[in-house]
């Protein structure tokens, strides 16, 4: 493994405990009901299944996931075109989504990297550790070939 890094959730914990405190001061205003107990049961799944983001480079691989290994992609290093680090607006959210940027994957914070692949498919995935994962990403992928255009002088003095 050349690169492995886990990035906590702290932004997803935080506004999934927000929303959970709600929901136990209505149970206990209200008092018992299933529904509720039911809603409160779904955040705690998704707190776990989003509570942090692996991102895992190998010399063949760049592998993504969430929490305990869930909803992630698997890209192999030859497929990927270029990389690029980029800034996510707080419209790209959190969590796994499609955007008009390619698909989103994220946790906490706004820094990410953007990755196409040779087939035009997009993803923007985030990183606390940018700056790195770009550095191992940039080792394996080659650069595209730069075409200079040279500007051909012609003598008019013929």
């Amino acid at each position: 493994m050349l690169y492995q890094k886990k990035q906590f959730g702290w932004a997803i914990l935080v506004l999934i405990s927000w929303v959970l405190s709600s929901v136990l001061l209505a149970l206990y205003v209200l008092g018992s009901s299933v529904p509720v107990y039911l809603f409160a049961a779904g955040l705690v799944i998704v707190a776990y299944l989003f509570h942090s983001l692996t991102v895992k480079v190998s010399k063949d691989e760049l592998s993504w996931s969430f929490g305990p290994g869930v909803f992630g992609q698997k890209i192999p290093i030859g497929a990927i075109a270029k990389v690029n680090p980029v800034t996510n607006s707080w419209l790209h959210g959190l969590g796994v989504k499609i955007t008009h940027d390619g698909w989103v994957y994220g946790v906490s914070g706004f820094q990410a990297i953007a990755i196409e692949l040779h087939d035009g498919t997009k993803f923007r995935v985030g990183s606390d550790d940018q700056a790195n994962l770009l550095a191992c990403l940039r080792t394996l992928i080659p650069e595209e070939e730069v075409v200079i255009e040279q500007e051909i002088e012609s003598d008019l003095d013929d």
